[in-house]
């Protein structure tokens, strides 16, 4: 039960979505080797929509 209560005192915050001021799920970031955000976005993106905006990063 220490563990439990432990926890329970500990505010909750979503770390990853602080840091990169993320709106929630799903979000997609394209990165390069340097970890330079190149695009994000937020929410559903179809398949095809996303091939063509790594297809402009690759070029």
């Amino acid at each position: 039960m220490k563990i439990k209560s432990y926890y329970s005192e500990m505010p909750l915050i979503a770390e990853t979505f602080t840091i990169n001021q993320l709106q929630g799920t799903p979000s997609f970031i394209i990165f390069d080797d340097n970890y330079n955000i190149l695009g994000h976005h937020f929410g559903h993106i179809n398949e095809e929509t996303l091939k063509t905006r790594l297809e402009h990063f690759l070029s």
